[in-house]
């Protein structure tokens, strides 16, 4: 059973939070993975690109909401 669910537009509000949440995600995982470039410590540096890996993970699933907004699959209006 396919449950059809019906989008509202985004507001411009919520399109503008949005924006500087998907950039902020951008932000940390850039910051994280410079970290482990700069980090001595094996444990450090692992545990930096394991955050960076978060934040891109939540980096696109902001991005692939926002495209299923856009372009909600046919037959869902």
């Amino acid at each position: 059973m396919v449950q059809k669910m019906h989008m509202e537009p985004l507001t411009a509000t919520e399109l503008v939070q949005l924006e500087a949440r998907m950039s902020q995600e951008e932000m940390l995982c850039e910051t994280y993975i410079n970290a482990a470039s700069h980090t001595v410590t094996t444990e450090l540096k692992e545990v930096c690109r394991q955050m960076a890996a978060r934040h891109q993970k939540n980096y696109q699933f902001l991005c692939q909401m926002l495209n299923q907004h856009q372009h909600p699959p046919q037959g869902v209006q």
